[in-house]
């Protein structure tokens, strides 16, 4: 079973610029099977945008979650990941699920930070 399979009666959300980062990943270059033609990475946009809660920051948002990030000492591509909690936060989600649990767990230690795998092992949406 699947975790979208599990998340029928549950609510999964995605943060609005992490399509972006999605598209990029899937029509980079890259090793067959492994390069989405444009097409193809939009349609499997699609199908994920239609299932899901869109979450973003609005523009004052941004900057502000920019402004925490670098006053924190910050660097580097974990903006992205600071991105993404932020998203979370203010739309009142405190778990996400990721393969990179390394980093959201660094910048948001509040939330409840799990791989897919691990949360299907639960056995349960929370």
């Amino acid at each position: 079973m699947t975790l979208i399979d599990r998340s029928k009666d549950q609510s999964l959300a995605v943060a609005a610029h992490s399509y972006a980062e999605a598209y990029a990943v899937l029509t980079r270059r890259a090793p067959a099977p492994y390069q989405f033609r444009s097409s193809q990475a939009w349609q499997a946009l699609e199908s994920v945008a239609a299932i899901t809660k869109l979450v973003g920051l609005s523009p004052a948002q941004t900057v502000a979650t920019i402004r925490e990030f670098a006053t924190d000492g910050n660097t580097g591509p974990m903006i992205y990941d600071k991105l993404i909690g932020a998203a979370a936060s203010y739309a009142g989600i405190t778990q996400i699920v990721t393969w990179n649990v390394k980093h959201l767990a660094i910048l948001f230690p509040h939330f409840d930070v799990v791989t897919p795998e691990t949360l299907l092992a639960r056995g349960a949406i929370i």
